[in-house]
């Protein structure tokens, strides 16, 4: 089987080169267009994304989790016999819940 040795170092056969090159030939559509298209679109795409503010909404979302943080915090320090208990029955829930899809 013959081979030649492209520019890129990679081996190609004489015959499946000759039936790609015709194959792309016949699509009507340059590699340079598609390309342009891409870049258009990419282009376009990053002028819409940098229009969200999307910083400030990571910002503002980090804090209102931190806010929720310490509030159950806070909550669990100044009852901590009722949150022993609201853990306890919400896994004795989840058990309940897991357990119902296992038995047949």
């Amino acid at each position: 089987m013959e081979t030649q040795q492209s520019q890129y170092g990679t081996t190609k056969d004489p015959k499946t080169s000759s039936m790609s090159s015709s194959m792309s030939g016949n699509t009507g559509v340059s590699s340079g267009s598609i390309t342009d298209k891409v870049k258009t679109g990419i282009d376009q795409l990053e002028s819409k994304l940098s229009d969200i503010p999307i910083r400030e909404q990571l910002n503002q979302v980090k804090s209102k989790a931190q806010d929720a943080y310490q509030a159950s915090l806070g909550f669990v320090k100044a009852n901590p016999m009722s949150a022993v208990l609201g853990a306890a029955a919400l896994g004795f829930v989840a058990a309940a819940f897991f357990r119902r899809g296992t038995e047949e």
